[in-house]
């Protein structure tokens, strides 16, 4: 077994070696084997259970019904994402992707790269935190893993994107501001929005979108280039500014316009912002 060979080479080396330098001497060997044969059975009592999980901590999960809230943050190559889960079936789907995760502990080692992303899992439950961190591959280690693929699909529900990407508080004409549509080929300038456009975007375009699952999803982009029309071309910012309860509260608002997103199109198209 690799682990116990690396465990008693290792070992051998870093004991003896540390015995020989204390004692300037390379005539170590009959003097010190009892104490290396106390120090490998230490090693091996602490080291053993953790390696099998034998304490079940790599294994937990808590119940559905102890948690508060959860949420999932994805690395840079998906834009640095974070989904917050509140409602219990949202959760426990999590849980049952979780799981999957768990029990493919031996075939996701193949998918560790030195440029992967992590993706963590956090449940908030009464008065602690669970924190558990796995690498599923990268969009740009080309490892089309379908557990990956599985919570792709879990974070574009559009309950997941409402929660990642809504306002939390009503976007008025008051409290919105440096709105502005960008365009990344220079055949388009970008068009700065007043408020009323800005709201009209956002309630007539986005919001629907959204609820519909066609625009602010996770792209499962494994090959270059993206496959979308509009990706890295169209590019929405929306900001919500307000004072509550004596303190400032912001919201920005960041997307790409997908060629599936119909309503949004519709209303830039009817602003003239897109022919």
């Amino acid at each position: 077994m690799p682990f116990l060979l690396c465990l008693l080479v290792g070992g051998f080396i870093g004991y003896f070696g540390i015995e020989m330098i204390m004692r300037k001497t390379t005539r170590v060997f009959k003097k010190s084997w009892k104490g290396f044969c106390i120090y490998t059975a230490a090693m091996l009592a602490l080291l053993i259970p953790l390696q099998f999980d034998a304490f079940g901590i790599e294994r937990y999960r808590p119940q559905v019904n102890q948690i508060e809230s959860a949420s999932v943050h994805m690395g840079y190559y998906y834009g640095s994402t974070r989904t917050t889960f509140e409602n219990p079936e949202s959760i426990q789907t999590l849980l049952d992707w979780h799981g999957n995760v768990i029990a493919s502990k031996e075939r996701l080692k193949g998918n560790r790269q030195s440029y992967g992303d992590r993706i963590m899992l956090t449940y908030q439950l009464n008065g602690r935190t669970v924190e558990r961190e796995y690498d599923l591959g990268s969009i740009k280690s080309n490892i089309k893993d379908p557990l990956l693929t599985d919570l792709i699909d879990i974070l574009n529900m559009p309950e997941t994107i409402l929660s990642r990407h809504a306002f939390q508080r009503e976007l008025t004409e008051r409290n919105t501001h440096g709105n502005k549509v960008w365009f990344s080929h220079a055949d388009r300038p970008d068009r700065t929005l007043s408020a009323a456009e800005a709201l009209r975007l956002y309630y007539e375009g986005i919001l629907p979108d959204m609820q519909n699952g066609t625009i602010g999803k996770i792209e499962a982009v494994f090959d270059y280039p993206y496959y979308d029309v509009y990706k890295n071309r169209c590019r929405i910012t929306l900001r919500l500014s307000e004072i509550v309860e004596g303190e400032l509260h912001s919201e920005t608002l960041e997307l790409y316009v997908h060629k599936d997103s119909a309503n949004t199109l519709a209303v830039l198209k009817d602003m003239g912002i897109l022919p």
